[in-house]
Parts: C-alpha cells; structure tokens; sequence
C-alpha cells in the first residue's frame, strides 16, 4: 500500500498539516482510498495490531514531515509494510505524540529515527546518507538540550541504583 494513499485529510487537526504531499489525491479520490483502508482493516482486523488506522497516519504525517524537513535525499518507500508500521510499540507511538505536542526538537522524536527504516532497498552508503544528515540537522543548543536530558537519565538510574542498594 502506498503510504500516500494512507494519509487521512478528513481527520481534523493532524499534528502535521503542514506537510504537502504532491501525491495526494483530491477529497473525492481520498474518501475512496479511505474506504479501501477501511475494507482492508476490517479483513486485517483478525491480526493484533500496536496502533490503529488513525494513528498509523498520524506517524505517516510524521515521516512526511521528516522528509520534508531532512532527508528529502533519501525518499520513503512508496510501500511501506503495514505490519511493521502498524505495530510499532505503544510507548514509542506515545513519546513521538507527546514530542510532537510539547515541541521537542525533531531528534527527540523516535519517529525521526524510525525514519531510516522505512526506505527502499537500504544499503551502507544510504544509511550513512541518513546518519549524516540526521547528525548535521542537531543544532548546537539541540546537542546541549540532548546531553540535560542525558544527565537527567543519569541522575535518575542512579537514584534508583543508590535505592536498590539500601533494600
């Protein structure tokens, strides 16, 4: 399934909206693709799946945005695997929505890393396409706000080690 076709645009607001996908088709041909997803999933809903169709667009807005934004060199596969992409776990689903609501810097998104995997045909040099220009959109202020939250890491294993020890 192309993951153009899966992007909701009847779904108000989408956390992405910015995002302009030239392949997208007109409302007309968009309630179409929709229903098709809705016959899909209703003969996939035998299958436990992480996430449903609505926040499956939601992580396809967000790949979109990446692609825009940082690695418009490296395009997403016009197939994407639904059940890879429909069951990605629940936690990560959850920290790239709150990520997203809360304006954390783009890296902070584990949607911005899932990124990677959601390519045609990778190989080393495309990865290490990726690894650069994921690596040269970290500002410096982003780098200082990456290593807080790292020491904040430490600090927190850290207590919890100190009260392991004292039981």
């Amino acid at each position: 399934m192309k993951y153009w076709e899966m992007i909701k645009t009847n779904r108000q607001p989408s956390l992405t909206a910015s995002v302009d996908c030239s392949k997208q088709a007109d409302d007309e041909n968009m309630m179409k693709i929709i229903d098709e997803m809705k016959k899909i999933n209703s003969s996939y809903s035998d299958k436990t799946t992480s996430l449903t169709e609505d926040e499956v667009s939601e992580v396809l807005s967000m790949l979109l945005n990446f692609q825009e934004k940082y690695f418009s060199e490296i395009p997403l596969s016009d197939d994407l695997s639904k059940d890879f992409v429909w069951n990605l776990p629940r936690s990560i689903y959850n920290l790239a929505i709150k990520s997203t609501m809360t304006d954390q810097i783009d890296c902070l998104n584990p949607i911005f890393w899932f990124y990677v995997m959601c390519v045609p045909d990778i190989d080393k040099e495309t990865l290490a396409k990726y690894i650069l220009l994921a690596f040269n959109s970290i500002s410096d202020a982003d780098k200082d706000k990456i290593e807080l939250l790292s020491d904040m890491y430490d600090d927190m294993t850290t207590d919890n080690d100190d009260e392991d020890g004292a039981e």
